[in-house]
């Protein structure tokens, strides 16, 4: 049975979080699968991304932070999870929480401040619906202009550091938009 979430109001209350922190959402990957699709990449692969990403956000207060393992994770079993990386590397902290496996979120939009994915396909669903999203390495849809691609750690973890100053243009959910369009339904 799936518990629904429906506000920003209802998700903080769930997790015991400061109603006036944005909710940054970071979706990760299915670790041993996929990391070599990429012509560039920040990291070496989709582990080092998330480790990196996990260690730099403990210790950034001013964003509640939601961890997203990806849902073929219990396909595969393999010996380094999501979760096992956010116990080793966030578990204590009151601002960043796994996301439970029973929660199901609605209305993103209204949930969601930003996302953030290595390369995954919340880079061309999120700013559809005026979520700013960060990738990190190539895909189909990078350099169209919807998308926050940080070309050097150091910028990606500047990003990370100020992401509740994020803020994506009409424009750019246009071209999300426009993208979604042609690839699914031309």
């Amino acid at each position: 049975v799936y518990k629904i979430i429906n506000s920003k109001k209802n998700i903080c209350l769930n997790f015991k979080w400061d109603l006036s922190k944005p909710i940054v959402v970071i979706l990760a990957h299915e670790l041993t699968d996929g990391n070599l699709n990429n012509t560039w990449n920040l990291f070496e692969n989709d582990m080092f991304w998330l480790k990196e990403t996990l260690k730099k956000i403990s210790n950034i207060d001013n964003v509640n932070w939601l961890i997203k393992p990806h849902p073929s994770e219990k396909i595969y079993n393999a010996k380094i999870s999501t979760e096992i990386l956010f116990q080793k590397y966030c578990n204590n902290k009151r601002n960043i929480k796994l996301f439970p496996t029973n929660l199901k979120i609605n209305n993103i939009e209204k949930i969601y401040h930003s996302a953030i994915t290595s390369h995954g396909s919340a880079g061309f669903e999120f700013p559809g619906f005026s979520i700013p999203t960060v990738i990190c390495g190539d895909t189909p849809y990078s350099s169209l202009g919807f998308n926050i691609e940080p070309k050097t750690k150091s910028h990606y973890f500047k990003i990370l550091k100020n992401i509740k100053y994020l803020k994506l243009s009409s424009e750019a959910k246009a071209k999300c938009r426009f993208f979604n369009f042609l690839t699914h339904y031309l």
